[in-house]
Order: structure tokens, then C-alpha cells, then sequence
């Protein structure tokens, strides 16, 4: 098919001019905002560096800095106070027929963390136990099914089709404590979701009543569940 010789148009010539600015200011945004260095980890190779994404900084809560890793398909800010943050492959690595999974942790803050898990993600069942189940289910379609892994006694703060906040104690055959937990969904990603694990109290190993009944409560840490709201609205996949 003959292509048309008329030449540019007016609407041609705006979009190209639009485009020469754009590609200006991201270069200019993202040496301007280079100005921590990036964290290192084993595997995968990852960036700790702020603002790799050609974002407003508007979008990121004062007192926030951006984590961003490509390997992993996934950008969030999160506190500054929690200091750096790594990533490593999950402590059930070793134990997955399939798929891989992985924690991510932050230097000053031992309360919280991180954990992904990919969509074709598989654990030997005669094998460890990886402890983030309520991933497992985590997912635009199934979300959900996330109540089903929960304590019967647990508060949620907020949810939708694509996230959920809560509350609950916390632990296996014992009482561990009490956690705020955020599952967020990843879509168009090969990672099902993103779920963060933020301690407000913990027995120390120590079975105790606080999971009992209404007795986790009164460790509900608001605090807590206003940074991971915050966080929330930053997630993003690449």
C-alpha cells in the first residue's frame, strides 16, 4: 500500500515537539534524582535507588522514599525511617518444586517485611513451610480467598478487589504475636502479589492470650496501618 506524501501536519508537528520535551525532562528528572546509592543483593539484581521510574515526586508521602526493582516487576515507597531496603530469595527457595519467591527487608525497621511470590510459585508439600500462605491466594481474581487463611479473630481496615489491609494474631502451632498485614495484587505481572508483614507485638516465641478472643486488639498499631496505607497507593508493576 503507497504511503501518504502529504507531510506533516500541524497535530504531527505539535506531537513530535511534545515528545522532544518529555524525553528532555525525564533525562533531566532522573539525573537530578539520583543521589542515593543502589542496594546490592544477591539474587536477583536489584535497585534500592530512589525515583528509577520517571514519577512526580508529588506522588511519593513526605517522609517516603521510592524502592524500585525491575527483576521483580514492582516500585513502592515506603518510610524513610525503615531505612534500606534488600531483597534475597525467600527462606523456602530451596523447598519450591517451582517458581521462586522472595523477602524483602529493611535496615532499621525488623518489624515489617516484605514477601513475593511468582504466579507459577509451587512448594514440595513434604518440605518446610514457607509461612506467607496468605500470598498464595493473592490475586485480582481470588483476593478473597485471603480471609480464608486468617484468624477467625481479625480486624479489617480496608479492602477491594485488589488489596486488603488487616489485622490478626499471628504464629503456627503457638501464639507469635500480633501484625498488621497488607496483600496487594500485581497485575499484568509474573509476580501474583506483593504482602507486607508489620509486627506491633510479638511474645518472643512464648505461647501467650493475646490470641486469644478480642485480646490481640489493644495491639492494633495505628501507626502502622496508616504507613502501609500510604505505601499502598504507591505499588506499582512495570
Amino acid at each position: 500500500m503507497a504511503k501518504n506524501q502529504r507531510g506533516f501536519t500541524l497535530v504531527e508537528v505539535l506531537l513530535i515537539v511534545l515528545i522532544i520535551c518529555f524525553v528532555g525532562f525525564a533525562g533531566w528528572y532522573i539525573l537530578d534524582s539520583n543521589k542515593q546509592p543502589n542496594q546490592a543483593t544477591n539474587s536477583p539484581e536489584t535497585t534500592a535507588t530512589p525515583t528509577k521510574k520517571t514519577e512526580s515526586p508529588a506522588t511519593i508521602p513526605a517522609g517516603f522514599k521510592e524502592y524500585s526493582n525491575k527483576d521483580v516487576e514492582v516500585s513502592f515507597a515506603y518510610p524513610e525511617t525503615w531505612g534500606d531496603a534488600t531483597i534475597a530469595p525467600g527462606e523456602e527457595t530451596p523447598h519450591l518444586i517451582k517458581g521462586t519467591t522472595f523477602i524483602i527487608s529493611f535496615s532499621k525497621n525488623s518489624s515489617v517485611k516484605a514477601n513475593l511470590r511468582s504466579l507459577d510459585w509451587e512448594h514440595d508439600p513434604n518440605k518446610g513451610h514457607d509461612g506467607g500462605n496468605v500470598i498464595e491466594y493473592a490475586s485480582p481474581i481470588t483476593l478473597a480467598k485471603v480471609k480464608e487463611s486468617m484468624w477467625p479473630n481479625h480486624t479489617i481496615h480496608a479492602e477491594d478487589a485488589n488489596h486488603i489491609l488487616f489485622t490478626q494474631p499471628i504464629g503456627g502451632i503457638g501464639c507469635d504475636g500480633v501484625a498488621t498485614t497488607l496483600v496487594h495484587g500485581l497485575q499484568g505481572s509474573k509476580y501474583k502479589a506483593i504482602a507486607f508483614l508489620y509486627v506491633s507485638k510479638t511474645t518472643n516465641g512464648v505461647d501467650s492470650p493475646i490470641c486469644e478472643g478480642d485480646n490481640y486488639k489493644p495491639f492494633i498499631s495505628q501507626a502502622h496501618i496508616d504507613e502501609l496505607i500510604k505505601l499502598d497507593a504507591t505499588i506499582k508493576t512495570y
